[in-house]
C-alpha cells in the first residue's frame, strides 16, 4: 500500500471503531451492496469490529440450540423465585463448560477452528447462517444429546456433571456481579435440557409465534399448542414440551394475560404447575417493587436526601406495576387468592411488600412533602419527582385494593399528606413573610399540584372569605410578569367563584372582589361576564 492508502486505511479503521455493533452491521450491508474503492478496507474493518466480542464460537452455537426457550431474567436464578421450565443462559453455559471440558472437547475445537476461519472473511452473524455452520450446530446437538443420554441413567455420573455445571455457574454469577449464588441445578433440570436437545427443534417455531397472541388471552395460542403434533417425538416428551410452551411465555416474556387460555384449555395436570409458576412470578414482582421503592426512599441511608428518580428506575417501576396488575387480574379471574397453599404464599408475598412500603416509602414521602410544600421561594429540587412518586403510590395502592381485603394504610398516609399540604396552602396566603405575590402563589400552586397527585384538589377548598387569598391573587395580577399555567388555573378557579358572588350581590359588592375580577378580566382570564 502507498502511504496515502495506508493513511486512508488507518482513518477508516478509526471511524469503524466508533460504531456500535448495530451501526457496523448496517454499514457492512450497505458497502456489500455498493462496491467501491474502499470496499475491501471497510469490509475487513467491519468484520473485525463485528467479530471482536464473539470468540467462543462453539459455545455460541450450542446456546443457539436453546435460544427460543431461554429467559434472561436473573431473578429466576434465585432459589425462592425459580419457576418450572425456566432455563437461563447461565444454565446452558454450565452444561457447555462441562461437556466441552472433556466429552466434547475435540468437536468443540473443530467447531471453533472452522467458524474462526470462516469469520475471517464474513461477519459471524453471516457465518452462523451458512450451511456449514448449521451442520456444525447439528453435530453439537447430536453429540450433546447422546452424551446426556448416557449420563442421566447413571446417578453418580449425573451427580458429577451437575457439580461441575453448578461450580461454573457460581463462578460465572460472581464474575458478572449478580450478588447471589444461583439455585443449584438438579437432575430434573438436566433432563429438560436433554429433552430440548433431542426434540426442542420441533417446538422452536411454535414457541416463537406464541407471544403475538395477546388479544385473545392466550386462547388461540393454547389451541395451537394442544393441536401441535410433531413427528417422531415420544409421547412423554411431547407432553413435557407442550407444557413448556406456556412456561416459556411466563419466564421469557412475562405474558401473564395469556395464561387464561392455557389454564382453561390445557389438561388439568397443567393447572398446578402454571399456578405454582404464577405465584413465583408474583413473589418476584413483589420483591422487585419492594426493593426498588425502598431504594427510592433511601432505605438504609442516614441522610434524608431529596427524591431522585432516574429514568431507568421509573421505567422499571412502571413496568413492574403493569405486571402486578396483570397478575392480580388473573388471580381474581380464577379465584386463586381465596384458599389453599398457593393462595397463602401469594398473600404472604403481597403482605411483605406492603409492610416494606409502609415502613420505608410512606414516612419518607411524608417528610419530603412537608419540606417541599412549605418551601419558600422557588420549588424544591425534587418537586416534580415527588409529584410522580405520590401519583405512583396511589396507583400502586389502587392496583392492590381491587384484589385484597386488607388495607395498605394508605388512607391514613394520604390524610396526613393532605392535611400537611392544606396547611402549606393556607400559609401561603396568611403569612406575608413568605414573600411577594409570585412566591406566595407559587407555594400554593406547588401544594395544590402535590395534592392532585394523591387525588385531592386544594383549589376546591378556596373560599372568598379568605382575604389573604384574594389579596395575593390580586397582587399577582398587578404584577406584569406573565402568569404560569398553574397560576392561571388557580386564579381562574377563584375568578369563577368571585364572578358568581358578584352576580348574586348586585346591591352590595366587596371592593376587594371587584378589584380582583376587574384585573382578571383585563388580563382576559375566565369569562368576561
Amino acid at each position: 500500500m502507498s502511504p496515502a492508502e495506508e493513511e486512508r486505511a488507518r482513518t477508516l479503521s478509526d471511524l469503524v471503531d466508533r460504531l456500535s455493533p448495530e451501526a457496523a452491521r448496517k454499514l457492512f450491508e450497505e458497502v456489500d451492496a455498493s462496491p467501491d474503492q474502499s470496499r475491501a478496507v471497510v469490509r475487513r474493518a467491519l468484520i473485525q469490529k463485528l467479530n471482536a466480542q464473539r470468540q467462543a464460537h462453539a459455545r455460541r452455537q450450542f446456546t443457539q440450540l436453546f435460544e427460543p426457550f431461554l429467559t434472561s431474567d436473573p431473578w429466576l436464578l434465585r432459589e425462592e423465585f425459580h419457576c418450572p421450565g425456566s432455563i437461563h443462559p447461565l444454565d446452558v453455559g454450565g452444561l457447555w463448560s462441562a461437556l466441552a471440558a472433556k466429552p466434547l472437547a475435540p468437536l468443540s475445537r473443530t467447531v471453533d477452528e472452522t467458524l474462526s476461519a470462516l469469520a475471517q472473511e464474513q461477519p459471524l452473524f453471516v457465518v452462523l447462517r451458512t450451511p456449514k455452520a448449521l451442520a456444525l450446530r447439528e453435530e453439537l446437538r447430536v453429540a450433546a444429546a447422546a452424551r446426556l443420554g448416557q449420563t442421566l441413567p447413571d446417578k453418580a455420573a449425573t451427580k458429577d456433571l451437575l457439580e461441575a455445571m453448578n461450580a461454573w455457574r457460581r463462578a460465572e454469577a460472581a464474575r458478572k456481579g449478580l450478588g447471589f449464588a444461583p439455585r443449584p441445578l438438579m437432575a430434573a433440570d438436566l433432563s429438560l435440557l436433554h429433552v430440548l436437545l433431542e426434540n426442542g427443534s420441533h417446538y422452536s417455531r411454535l414457541v416463537l409465534g406464541l407471544n403475538s397472541d395477546d388479544d385473545g388471552g392466550g386462547a388461540e395460542g393454547a389451541a395451537a399448542v394442544l393441536a401441535f403434533q410433531p413427528p417422531s417425538v415420544p409421547q412423554a416428551q411431547a407432553a413435557q414440551l407442550a407444557l413448556l410452551m406456556p412456561l416459556v411465555l411466563l419466564n421469557r416474556h412475562r405474558a401473564y394475560r395469556q395464561m387464561s387460555g392455557y389454564l382453561v384449555q390445557g389438561p388439568t395436570d397443567w393447572q398446578p404447575v402454571l399456578l405454582s409458576a404464577l405465584v413465583r412470578h408474583l413473589a418476584r414482582t413483589c420483591q422487585v417493587l419492594a426493593d426498588e421503592l425502598g431504594q427510592l426512599a433511601g432505605a438504609g441511608e442516614v441522610a434524608r436526601r431529596p427524591l431522585v428518580v432516574a429514568s431507568d428506575r421509573r421505567e422499571l417501576l412502571e413496568r413492574e406495576l403493569v405486571h402486578l396488575d396483570d397478575l392480580l387480574t388473573l388471580f381474581d379471574e380464577f379465584d386463586m387468592l381465596r384458599d389453599g397453599r398457593e393462595a397463602s404464599l401469594a398473600h404472604g408475598n403481597l403482605d411483605t411488600m406492603i409492610k416494606k412500603v409502609e415502613g420505608t416509602l410512606y414516612p419518607y414521602l411524608s417528610t419530603r412533602v412537608s419540606v417541599t410544600a412549605h418551601a419558600k421561594g422557588r420549588a424544591a429540587l425534587d418537586h416534580a419527582a415527588l409529584a410522580w412518586a405520590l401519583g405512583y403510590t396511589m396507583r400502586w395502592r389502587n392496583t392492590l385494593t381491587r384484589s385484597l381485603h386488607w388495607g395498605t394504610r394508605y388512607s391514613d398516609f394520604r390524610d396526613r399528606l393532605v392535611e400537611d399540604l392544606t396547611d402549606a396552602y393556607r400559609a401561603a396566603f396568611s403569612r406575608t413573610e413568605v414573600g411577594d405575590s409570585r412566591e406566595r402563589l407559587g407555594q400554593a400552586v406547588r401544594a395544590a399540584e402535590l395534592s392532585q397527585a394523591v387525588g385531592a384538589d386544594l383549589r376546591e377548598s378556596m373560599t372568598l372569605l379568605d382575604q389573604g387569598l384574594v389579596q395575593t391573587a390580586t397582587d399577582r395580577l398587578r404584577d406584569a410578569t406573565p402568569l404560569t399555567g398553574a397560576e392561571i388555573t388557580l386564579i381562574t378557579t377563584l375568578l369563577t367563584k368571585a364572578q358568581n358572588e358578584l352576580r348574586r350581590t348586585k346591591h352590595w359588592r366587596d371592593a376587594n372582589l371587584v378589584a380582583f375580577v376587574t384585573l382578571a378580566e383585563e388580563r382576559r382570564l375566565g369569562n368576561a361576564g
